[in-house]
């Protein structure tokens, strides 16, 4: 809940936020992560026999470093979709002959222009314009894969109450014996 609570606020980011305002919340989440692992371990660990558990580990190990390649390329994925889906919209609604456009490209050009020279500053001012879109689309689509997950964190923490419960000190169930180790055993 901790960590969804503070993905959630870190979904309401803009471009004029500063680093030190997301210090807060990115070493709150790291706390709540640390939360996180003691009942999947549990979950993992709890009712296997001791001789099982070495061989669990591994798979334990394995199992979670997949799930995390998978989950950040899923993000990347959804980062590069969500800005260039962005992109796409705000282009649509400020058309290159539109009003708007024209003047901010009015004033880029003059920004430039002592720079460029006014017969050359077109360009370098459209260019600007255009990393502008870009680093407004990528701040929305930073907020859109925050909030899902925000979303996917909450619907992971009903999961919890699903978990069979481990018991403390409880023996661990017998393994299950082939015919060659009951002999070796005998």
């Amino acid at each position: 809940m901790l960590f969804a609570a503070t993905t959630l606020y870190m979904g309401s980011v803009t471009t004029e936020i500063s680093p030190w305002t997301l210090l807060v919340p990115i070493l709150i989440t790291g706390f709540g992560v640390g939360f996180i692992f003691v009942p999947i371990s549990t979950q993992a660990y709890g009712t296997l026999p001791r001789e099982q558990i070495g061989a669990a580990s591994g798979l334990y190990n394995l199992m979670r470093n997949i799930g995390g390649l998978i989950g950040v390329s899923l993000t990347a994925t959804l980062l590069t979709r969500r800005s260039i889906a962005h992109q796409s919209e705000m282009t649509n609604y400020s058309p290159r002959s539109g009003q708007q456009f024209q003047l901010a490209l009015q004033t880029e050009m003059g920004a430039l222009g002592s720079h460029f020279g006014p017969a050359h500053a077109r360009y370098p001012a459209e260019l600007q314009l255009y990393r502008q879109l870009l680093y407004q689309a990528t701040d929305w689509a930073f907020v859109d894969v925050f909030r899902w997950l925000a979303l996917l964190c909450l619907s992971g923490a009903g999961i919890v109450w699903l978990f069979k419960r481990v018991q403390r000190g409880a023996r661990p169930p017998e393994p299950v014996r082939t015919d060659a180790r009951r002999a070796m055993a005998a």
